[in-house]
């Protein structure tokens, strides 16, 4: 089993470094932070070798803590559209490897404090359980980015990618931490070492073969398009297009509030995973309150320029689109034209 074990681990490290590297040569955002994930989980298979010098070694075990907060980070970049990395979010990150690090070193000196009697029971239980338990709490949030966005996600991959392949990591990841707890001041049995292996190899073998078929819609270079802007197409789906383009333009049904993908597909009399494709693939929009929010603010500029209307109020004008406070309608307008409703109102009605 030891043999089986060691080729496993060292098959699986060349397979993540060199998905590492592609990512890293591949240049863009969610590239950098696969490669993060991948360089994490070499470091905790690594972090078991005993022929790396202590400098080496330190460094190695302070990457092998990164897989839960990289796990994280990389589901951001991945299902939050429009993510940028801030300072504080990466820091975070960042930040905590070296203090789970730091809480390995103290760890014995707590335990051995708590088992002289100087610490509450509960507390005992609670310092066995570190770091693993700390950052378990990346793969929760991990988890709730995962299905915050599922109900409005357009694109058919990652729709479906929310469920199989990061569920999956996701639950490996958390697996590892709660039988690191379990096992915690004891020897994981081999057994275990070489499931986590073999699953790693085979995740890391199904992510390389999914990227070597084209990912247009991973790393996109077109930007989207309103109904208003869209051309007269031969698409297949064109009466649906047509349908769309009605609710849309004339029934003006994007200013029901709470619209959801499945009210509106019902309100076409069409699948809902028909609509999907058709608002992904067409108007080229990642998830829904995309295209809502588009197509909102399209009709709040004609109302906001309009001499006619200068009397209505900014809040009146948000809840007829269909927005339940001022906020939110504030944000939608100002990301897609730079300025704030009144800023807007006030330059196209000076004079």
């Amino acid at each position: 089993m030891g043999n089986v074990l060691e080729n496993l681990t060292w098959m699986s490290i060349v397979q993540l470094l060199t998905l590492a590297g592609i990512m890293i040569y591949h240049g863009a955002m969610v590239s950098r932070f696969m490669a993060l994930f991948a360089l994490s989980i070499t470091g905790h298979l690594l972090a078991g070798s005993q022929v790396f010098p202590p400098p080496v070694a330190h460094l190695i075990h302070i990457v092998a803590l990164l897989p839960m907060p990289a796990f994280y980070l990389l589901c951001l970049a991945v299902f939050n559209d429009g993510f940028r990395p801030s300072w504080k979010s990466v820091g975070l990150i960042l930040v905590a490897a070296p203090a789970a690090f730091l809480l390995v070193q103290i760890k014995p000196a707590l335990m051995a404090a708590g088992n002289a009697g100087q610490l509450d029971s509960i507390l005992l239980q609670f310092i066995s359980s570190m770091p693993q338990s700390l950052l378990s709490g990346f793969v929760l949030a991990a988890f709730y980015t995962i299905l915050r966005g599922l109900p409005s996600d357009l694109i058919p991959w990652r729709y479906r990618l929310r469920f199989w392949i990061f569920g999956g990591i996701g639950i490996l990841s958390l697996g590892v931490a709660v039988t690191e707890i379990f096992f915690a001041g004891q020897k994981v049995p081999l057994s275990l070492e070489a499931l986590k292996v073999a699953l790693i190899l085979l995740l890391t073998t199904g992510l390389m073969l999914w990227l070597l078929s084209p990912r247009a819609d991973l790393f996109p270079s077109a930007g989207p398009r309103t109904l208003k802007d869209l051309p007269t197409t031969s698409n297949a789906e064109k009466d649906l297009l047509g349908a769309l383009q009605k609710s849309i333009l004339l029934d003006k049904v994007h200013h029901r509030e709470g619209l959801t993908i499945g009210q509106l597909a019902s309100f076409l009399g069409c699948q809902e995973y028909r609509l999907r494709r058709l608002i992904n693939g067409e108007l080229r929009y990642a998830n829904f309150n995309q295209f809502l929010n588009a197509h909102r603010i399209q009709d709040a500029q004609e109302v906001l320029k309009d001499p006619n209307l200068r009397k209505k109020n900014i809040l009146e004008v948000a809840f007829d689109l269909g927005y339940q406070s001022l906020a939110p309608f504030n944000l939608a307008f100002r990301k897609l034209t730079g300025e704030t409703p009144t800023e807007y109102r006030n330059r196209h009605l000076r004079g």
